[in-house]
């Protein structure tokens, strides 16, 4: 469409009849293409004004005459990016001195900490964020802004820590990357919308008292103590590249209530963190400057959308560089302008040698009886004579049955690469 002004586009609106709004965001029946757009232009909006706060904490630094080396700037992503409409590697990798982050496994409202598997692939999203380190084929450190030490909330106080378990948390956030690392909060508030917020102390725990405390102490001796391993390059050999379009499309059209791109992505990565494998986890936007090649195993979930330039890399990786490609459900089926208009077959599709017969939205039940009777198969997997193999994933499926399946891959590489 061809636009006069600013003026004359619309904005979309929530019109989900029926729904709840806090599901899914803002959701809205208008054009697909609309929508990504939309969620473009937000996300190009937040960097842009991440650009100008650093532009005049620029200005202000050189008219004091203060070297940008000895006052860096950075600003603390919060968690569920994959659930908003921003896009951190535009400002974090180019605009920032540094990666910052809130490392907050539990919430306010939250019966459980989420899954160690979880947090865990979080954080090695968040250490992609970042810049390459020169002296290694790896991803520099992070910070962590805020580390949750005590119960949360704002006005729903959620599932409070464990004795110990803040210091396995931060712990953790050193193990993949973080470099620097401050608790959220010294003492909790007095007054404020956070004063649910606790801290090392509560509004009335003496100073140098309490089970708090005395897990910070841990947490600083355990990294003086482990230096030298928490400093250490970190790098992987397995890899979950994601496209930020392919996100914000999903975001446009889940297809089902249940439907969550930080699990599909999970799914991928659990199986191979359980098989004590180091991972990256970073958008495809960043292949310029990392190559497929430096991967053996390359994960690929629910890729709905995949740009002309991702395809042919990855199909370089499989047939040229004989690399393990999982590929998730929905696979290739959308172009950049968010409609369904490929004819062909899904180039994934035919990489992993399957065609999508049947499908059906995920929702939290299964019709084993529709999909076995019809004699189909969920997961298929294609080993290729120079080593390379695709694993199509066209289901759901707890991400610990998948374990022997990340067992089998890197067992071949072990055998192929004698890594």
């Amino acid at each position: 469409a061809n636009y006069g002004s600013f003026e004359e586009i619309s904005l979309p609106s929530y019109t989900i009849p029926g729904a709840s709004a806090a599901m899914g965001g803002f959701r809205s029946i208008v054009s697909p293409g609309m929508l990504l757009d939309y969620r473009r232009f937000r996300a190009d909006s937040i960097a842009s004004f991440a650009g100008d706060q650093v532009r005049i904490i620029s200005e202000a630094q050189e008219a004091a005459s203060i070297p940008r080396s000895s006052q860096e700037i950075t600003t603390n992503s919060p968690g569920g990016v994959w659930d908003k409409a921003m896009n951190p590697n535009l400002f974090f990798n180019e605009m920032l001195d540094f990666v910052s982050y809130d490392n907050y496994p539990v919430w306010g409202g939250s019966l459980e900490p989420e899954a160690p598997s979880l947090v865990a692939m979080q954080l090695d999203m968040v250490r992609c964020w970042g810049r390459r380190r020169p002296d290694s084929n790896s991803f520099g450190g992070f910070t962590i802004a805020e580390q949750l030490i005590g119960a949360q909330g704002h006005d729903i106080i959620g599932f409070t820590p464990r004795p110990d378990q803040a210091v396995a948390w931060s712990a953790q956030t050193l193990a993949h990357g973080a470099d620097s690392l401050l608790f959220f909060r010294f003492r909790a508030a007095a007054f404020g919308q956070e004063e649910f917020c606790y801290g090392i102390l509560d509004q009335s725990t003496p100073l140098g008292t309490g089970r708090k405390w005395n897990e910070a102490k841990k947490v600083f001796s355990l990294a003086r103590e482990h230096e030298k391993l928490w400093l250490a390059p970190l790098v992987a050999r397995v890899a979950v590249v994601y496209d930020t379009d392919n996100i914000f499309a999903w975001q446009a059209q889940p297809q089902s209530t249940a439907f969550d791109f930080t699990d599909e992505a999970h799914r991928f990565y659990h199986p191979f963190w359980r098989n004590g494998m180091s991972v990256d986890v970073f958008s495809s936007e960043r292949l310029v400057e990392v190559p497929l090649s430096n991967y053996d195993v390359i994960l690929l979930p629910a890729p709905m959308m995949l740009s002309d330039s991702l395809r042919e890399e990855l199909k370089s990786f499989v047939l040229d560089d004989g690399g393990s490609l999982w590929v998730g459900f929905r696979a290739d089926i959308k172009v950049s302008t968010n409609s369904q208009m490929r004819t062909d077959p899904s180039f994934l599709a035919k990489l992993a040698s399957v065609s999508a017969a049947e499908f059906e939205s995920v929702w939290d039940y299964a019709d084993d009886e529709f999909f076995g009777g019809l004699g189909l198969s969920a997961i298929m997997r294609r080993k290729l004579s120079d080593g390379g193999e695709v694993v199509y994933v066209g289901t759901g499926i707890d991400p610990e049955l998948l374990v022997p399946l990340a067992t089998a891959t890197r067992r071949m590489r072990l055998h192929y690469f004698g890594q």
